[in-house]
Protein backbone atom coordinates (compact mmCIF):
# COMPACT_ATOMS: atom_id res chain seq x y z
CA UNK A 1 0.00 0.00 0.00
CA UNK A 2 0.57 3.63 -0.26
CA UNK A 3 2.21 3.73 3.66
CA UNK A 4 4.58 0.61 2.67
CA UNK A 5 5.59 2.30 -0.29
CA UNK A 6 6.69 5.79 1.62
CA UNK A 7 8.32 3.85 4.38
CA UNK A 8 10.45 1.98 1.38
CA UNK A 9 11.58 5.30 -0.54
CA UNK A 10 12.35 6.72 2.82
CA UNK A 11 14.76 3.97 3.78
CA UNK A 12 15.95 4.16 0.25
CA UNK A 13 16.84 7.31 0.49
CA UNK A 14 18.35 6.70 4.16
CA UNK A 15 20.74 4.22 2.61
CA UNK A 16 21.80 6.46 -0.05
CA UNK A 17 23.11 9.17 2.08
CA UNK A 18 24.84 6.76 3.98
CA UNK A 19 26.76 5.31 1.23
CA UNK A 20 27.93 8.78 -0.14
CA UNK A 21 28.63 9.87 2.98
CA UNK A 22 30.55 6.36 3.62
CA UNK A 23 32.67 6.86 0.30
CA UNK A 24 33.31 10.37 0.57
CA UNK A 25 35.08 9.32 3.73
CA UNK A 26 36.68 6.61 2.58
CA UNK A 27 37.95 8.80 0.13
CA UNK A 28 39.44 11.70 3.11
CA UNK A 29 41.15 8.77 4.41
CA UNK A 30 42.37 7.31 1.27
CA UNK A 31 43.44 10.46 -0.66
CA UNK A 32 47.01 11.11 -0.59
CA UNK A 33 48.42 14.30 0.82
CA UNK A 34 48.74 17.14 -2.18
CA UNK A 35 52.40 18.80 -2.37
CA UNK A 36 52.54 21.89 -4.70
CA UNK A 37 54.34 21.41 -7.86
CA UNK A 38 55.28 25.01 -8.51
CA UNK A 39 57.24 26.46 -5.63
CA UNK A 40 53.90 27.81 -3.27
CA UNK A 41 55.01 30.21 -0.30
CA UNK A 42 51.69 31.40 1.98
CA UNK A 43 51.90 33.78 3.63
CA UNK A 44 52.12 32.27 6.94
CA UNK A 45 55.10 30.60 5.62
CA UNK A 46 57.82 33.74 5.32
CA UNK A 47 59.46 33.16 8.08
CA UNK A 48 59.92 29.17 7.62
CA UNK A 49 63.78 28.25 6.39
CA UNK A 50 63.40 27.36 2.95
CA UNK A 51 64.56 28.13 -0.39
CA UNK A 52 66.36 31.88 -0.57
CA UNK A 53 69.06 33.43 -2.45
CA UNK A 54 72.71 32.79 -0.98
CA UNK A 55 75.66 34.83 -1.78
CA UNK A 56 79.41 34.34 -3.40
CA UNK A 57 79.84 37.75 -3.06
CA UNK A 58 78.09 39.72 -0.31
CA UNK A 59 74.71 41.08 -1.11
CA UNK A 60 75.64 40.94 -4.53
CA UNK A 61 76.22 38.38 -6.42
CA UNK A 62 74.03 35.51 -5.63
CA UNK A 63 74.73 31.90 -5.76
CA UNK A 64 73.52 29.49 -9.16
CA UNK A 65 72.20 32.58 -10.59
CA UNK A 66 72.66 34.75 -13.70
CA UNK A 67 74.06 37.90 -13.50
CA UNK A 68 74.23 40.80 -16.14
CA UNK A 69 76.64 43.07 -16.18
CA UNK A 70 76.23 46.11 -18.84
CA UNK A 71 77.95 48.81 -19.87
CA UNK A 72 78.77 51.34 -22.97
CA UNK A 73 81.52 50.82 -25.40
CA UNK A 74 84.88 51.22 -23.27
CA UNK A 75 83.19 51.60 -19.89
CA UNK A 76 85.28 49.14 -18.39
CA UNK A 77 82.91 46.37 -18.12
CA UNK A 78 85.20 43.84 -19.16
CA UNK A 79 88.29 44.90 -16.40
CA UNK A 80 85.14 45.45 -13.34
CA UNK A 81 84.59 41.63 -14.41
CA UNK A 82 87.98 40.51 -14.67
CA UNK A 83 88.21 42.03 -11.26
CA UNK A 84 85.44 40.48 -9.56
CA UNK A 85 86.42 37.49 -10.88
CA UNK A 86 90.10 37.16 -9.88
CA UNK A 87 88.75 38.79 -6.15
CA UNK A 88 86.28 35.72 -6.48
CA UNK A 89 88.81 33.21 -7.08
CA UNK A 90 91.20 34.47 -3.96
CA UNK A 91 88.67 34.77 -1.79
CA UNK A 92 89.24 38.45 -1.41
CA UNK A 93 87.12 41.27 -0.97
CA UNK A 94 85.62 43.11 -3.46
CA UNK A 95 84.78 46.89 -3.71
CA UNK A 96 84.58 46.16 0.24
CA UNK A 97 81.74 42.96 -0.29
CA UNK A 98 82.86 39.94 1.71
CA UNK A 99 83.59 36.74 -0.66
CA UNK A 100 82.17 34.28 1.29
CA UNK A 101 84.43 31.36 0.26
CA UNK A 102 86.83 31.10 -2.68
CA UNK A 103 84.87 29.52 -6.10
CA UNK A 104 86.36 29.04 -9.52
CA UNK A 105 85.77 30.91 -12.67
CA UNK A 106 85.66 29.81 -16.11
CA UNK A 107 85.74 32.59 -18.03
CA UNK A 108 84.63 32.63 -21.95
CA UNK A 109 86.52 35.67 -23.74
CA UNK A 110 84.69 35.82 -26.45
CA UNK A 111 86.82 39.37 -27.33
CA UNK A 112 90.27 39.64 -27.44
CA UNK A 113 91.10 36.16 -26.07
CA UNK A 114 94.77 36.80 -26.91
CA UNK A 115 95.43 39.89 -24.65
CA UNK A 116 94.17 38.16 -21.36
CA UNK A 117 97.34 36.80 -20.30
CA UNK A 118 98.85 40.38 -19.81
CA UNK A 119 95.38 41.68 -18.21
CA UNK A 120 96.40 38.76 -15.98
CA UNK A 121 100.12 39.40 -15.15
CA UNK A 122 98.99 43.31 -14.64
CA UNK A 123 96.83 42.00 -12.09
CA UNK A 124 99.53 39.90 -10.60
CA UNK A 125 101.57 42.74 -10.64
CA UNK A 126 99.24 45.14 -9.11
CA UNK A 127 97.83 43.04 -6.30
CA UNK A 128 101.64 41.58 -5.60
CA UNK A 129 100.69 38.06 -6.03
CA UNK A 130 102.77 35.05 -6.75
CA UNK A 131 102.58 32.90 -9.49
CA UNK A 132 100.81 30.40 -7.22
CA UNK A 133 97.33 28.71 -8.99
CA UNK A 134 94.03 30.18 -8.14
CA UNK A 135 90.98 28.43 -9.38
CA UNK A 136 90.53 30.76 -12.71
CA UNK A 137 90.29 29.83 -16.02
CA UNK A 138 90.18 31.74 -19.31
CA UNK A 139 89.42 30.25 -22.62
CA UNK A 140 90.22 31.81 -25.07
CA UNK A 141 88.26 30.45 -27.78
CA UNK A 142 85.43 29.24 -26.44
CA UNK A 143 82.72 28.07 -29.32
CA UNK A 144 79.26 30.40 -30.34
CA UNK A 145 76.40 29.49 -28.42
CA UNK A 146 73.92 30.24 -31.41
CA UNK A 147 75.03 28.40 -34.65
CA UNK A 148 74.89 25.23 -34.01
CA UNK A 149 73.31 23.62 -30.92
CA UNK A 150 75.85 20.87 -30.28
CA UNK A 151 78.02 23.71 -28.95
CA UNK A 152 76.38 24.29 -25.84
CA UNK A 153 77.28 20.72 -24.48
CA UNK A 154 80.69 21.04 -25.94
CA UNK A 155 81.16 24.08 -24.07
CA UNK A 156 79.63 22.54 -21.33
CA UNK A 157 82.20 19.14 -21.49
CA UNK A 158 85.08 21.78 -21.53
CA UNK A 159 83.97 23.65 -18.30
CA UNK A 160 83.13 20.72 -16.37
CA UNK A 161 86.85 19.19 -17.20
CA UNK A 162 88.26 22.35 -16.28
CA UNK A 163 86.56 22.52 -12.88
CA UNK A 164 87.43 18.56 -12.19
CA UNK A 165 90.77 18.50 -12.84
CA UNK A 166 92.56 21.65 -12.58
CA UNK A 167 90.54 23.29 -9.49
CA UNK A 168 91.81 21.20 -7.17
CA UNK A 169 88.64 20.46 -5.00
CA UNK A 170 87.44 24.31 -5.06
CA UNK A 171 84.33 24.19 -6.28
CA UNK A 172 83.32 26.03 -9.53
CA UNK A 173 81.21 28.94 -9.02
CA UNK A 174 81.08 30.53 -12.31
CA UNK A 175 80.98 30.95 -16.11
CA UNK A 176 81.43 34.63 -17.42
CA UNK A 177 80.11 35.16 -21.34
CA UNK A 178 81.83 38.24 -22.13
CA UNK A 179 80.25 39.40 -24.59
CA UNK A 180 76.66 38.32 -25.28
CA UNK A 181 77.12 39.41 -28.22
CA UNK A 182 80.00 37.73 -29.50
CA UNK A 183 78.79 34.66 -27.78
CA UNK A 184 76.17 34.50 -30.54
CA UNK A 185 77.28 35.49 -33.48
CA UNK A 186 74.23 35.81 -36.59
CA UNK A 187 71.30 35.88 -33.73
CA UNK A 188 69.23 38.91 -33.49
CA UNK A 189 69.15 40.90 -30.38
CA UNK A 190 65.28 42.18 -30.98
CA UNK A 191 63.60 38.76 -32.45
CA UNK A 192 62.10 37.35 -29.28
CA UNK A 193 62.49 33.82 -30.19
CA UNK A 194 65.54 33.65 -31.05
CA UNK A 195 66.73 35.68 -27.63
CA UNK A 196 64.53 32.88 -25.90
CA UNK A 197 66.70 30.14 -27.37
CA UNK A 198 70.01 31.62 -26.42
CA UNK A 199 68.01 32.14 -22.95
CA UNK A 200 68.04 28.28 -22.96
CA UNK A 201 71.11 27.60 -23.53
CA UNK A 202 72.72 29.76 -20.76
CA UNK A 203 70.12 27.70 -18.55
CA UNK A 204 71.44 24.54 -19.99
CA UNK A 205 74.85 26.15 -19.09
CA UNK A 206 73.70 26.75 -15.72
CA UNK A 207 72.27 23.08 -14.95
CA UNK A 208 74.82 21.43 -15.67
CA UNK A 209 77.61 22.98 -14.20
CA UNK A 210 75.89 23.88 -11.23
CA UNK A 211 77.33 27.33 -11.13
CA UNK A 212 76.31 31.06 -11.97
CA UNK A 213 76.44 32.80 -15.28
CA UNK A 214 77.51 36.15 -15.78
CA UNK A 215 76.80 37.69 -18.68
CA UNK A 216 78.59 41.17 -20.14
CA UNK A 217 76.69 42.76 -22.60
CA UNK A 218 76.41 46.31 -23.94
CA UNK A 219 74.54 49.06 -23.56
CA UNK A 220 72.62 51.26 -26.51
CA UNK A 221 72.50 54.91 -27.33
CA UNK A 222 69.58 55.49 -24.81
CA UNK A 223 72.02 53.57 -22.08
CA UNK A 224 69.86 51.26 -21.75
CA UNK A 225 70.34 47.47 -22.66
CA UNK A 226 71.34 46.43 -26.51
CA UNK A 227 68.19 44.29 -27.65
CA UNK A 228 65.65 42.30 -26.80
CA UNK A 229 64.68 43.41 -23.47
CA UNK A 230 63.41 39.98 -22.50
CA UNK A 231 66.99 39.01 -21.19
CA UNK A 232 67.67 42.19 -19.06
CA UNK A 233 64.06 41.56 -17.44
CA UNK A 234 64.48 37.70 -16.33
CA UNK A 235 67.67 38.26 -14.97
CA UNK A 236 67.45 39.04 -11.40
CA UNK A 237 70.92 40.61 -10.80
CA UNK A 238 72.10 43.56 -13.10
CA UNK A 239 75.34 45.50 -12.64
CA UNK A 240 75.40 48.76 -14.65
CA UNK A 241 79.15 49.79 -15.42
CA UNK A 242 79.33 53.48 -16.36
CA UNK A 243 82.15 56.12 -16.54
CA UNK A 244 82.54 58.80 -13.90
CA UNK A 245 81.68 62.12 -15.01
CA UNK A 246 82.64 66.08 -14.29
CA UNK A 247 81.51 69.15 -14.68
CA UNK A 248 84.08 71.71 -16.53
CA UNK A 249 83.23 74.64 -17.31
CA UNK A 250 79.32 74.02 -16.99
CA UNK A 251 80.08 71.00 -19.28
CA UNK A 252 79.61 67.44 -18.34
CA UNK A 253 82.89 65.07 -19.42
CA UNK A 254 84.42 61.88 -18.42
CA UNK A 255 86.42 61.65 -15.82
CA UNK A 256 90.08 60.76 -16.77
CA UNK A 257 93.77 60.25 -15.16
CA UNK A 258 96.54 61.50 -15.62
CA UNK A 259 98.13 59.74 -19.17
CA UNK A 260 93.74 60.83 -20.24
CA UNK A 261 92.50 57.03 -19.45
Amino acid sequence: DSADAGHLARELARAVRHNAEFRRGEREIEAPPRTSKYGLVMWSDQDIPGEEYEYLIEDLIPEREAVLIIGETGSGKSFFTIDMALAAARGAPFFGRRVHRPFGVVYCAYESGKGYKNRLKAYRMRQGLDINELPFAVLTSPVDLWSDKVNTPNLISEILWIAQTKFKGIPLGAVVIDTHNMATPGASEVDSKEVSIIRDRYRQIMAATGAGIWIVGHKNAAGKHRGNEQLYKNIETAIDNAAQTEVVDKVVTTKRDAPGR
